[in-house]
């Protein structure tokens, strides 16, 4: 099909190829939706903060002092990351070995004194259980060896929060399903040179159609079939019944 498909052809396909449309589109979206669902985990996100230094230090030398803190949340991120304190917490919860270096994340807000902890994984009790480890050794640790006395865990145990693209996956894949579906059916178009109605014909001939003669069947249902060839058996019944009458008065004459 080489010319251009305008939005009233495009329809005009669509219709032609309705059942075609509908096959394509629940099988890929159906493929997708099950995908999506049993395929697809969902991804758990525990959070803990801690607090770095004195909120009431009442040092006349505020540089001085603010320039500590900011060394001191610098060190808490780099000792949290190092394995000193993965080390540790993996014995503490009887593991072997954990991604810390893709699924712990330490972050810190520019001028704050709170340095956030997060980890991820698809287990919700692991994920939370090492999150709080992770906070509690760090503090431990920084007291022992760096001799961190104002570092301090905010909470008793790790927040969490789960992360789950099961329905923005499944509208993607209806979009792409329901693309995928009208582009077979405009491939399928393509290679039918069947001529279907008169702007085709136009189309393939460069001719002007003038008029069109409907030469199909009328589709007549079972009953009215039936009704009509009853009809037809007592019209032959009728005819027949009349030439023995016929006979009979002949006969008699006779």
């Amino acid at each position: 099909m080489g010319e251009s498909i305008t939005i009233k052809r495009l329809l005009k396909i669509l219709q032609r190829r309705f059942l075609v449309v509908i096959a394509v589109f629940v099988v890929i979206s159906g493929s997708t939706f099950f995908a999506v669902t049993y395929l697809m985990k969902t991804t758990y996100e525990a959070n803990e903060y801690i607090f770095i230094g004195d909120l009431q230090n009442e040092s006349k030398d505020f540089y001085e002092e603010n320039q500590k803190i900011n060394r001191m949340v610098a060190s808490s991120i780099d000792f949290i990351n190092s394995p000193i304190v993965s080390k540790e917490v993996l014995s503490k919860n009887n593991l072997k070995s954990y991604d810390f270096a893709n699924q712990l994340v330490v972050t810190n807000t520019k001028e704050s004194q709170i340095i956030k902890i997060t980890i991820t994984g698809e287990d919700p009790k692991l994920v939370k259980d090492l999150n709080h480890s992770i906070a509690t050794t760090s503090v431990e640790k920084m007291s022992e060896i760096l001799n961190f006395e104002n570092a301090k865990v905010l909470s008793s145990e790790s927040t969490l929060s789960s992360s789950s693209n099961q329905t923005l996956g499944s509208a993607i894949g209806c979009v792409i399903a329901l693309f995928l579906a009208i582009g077979v059916a405009i491939v399928k178009e393509s290679f039918d040179e069947t001529i279907k109605d008169p702007e085709g014909l136009e189309i393939q001939t460069g001719l002007v159609v003038l008029s069109k003669v409907n030469l199909r069947k009328k589709n007549h249902s079972w009953f009215l079939k039936k009704k009509i060839k009853d009809k037809n058996i007592k019209e032959i019944r009728g005819d027949l019944n009349h030439e023995k009458e016929k006979d009979k008065n002949l006969q008699a004459i006779k």
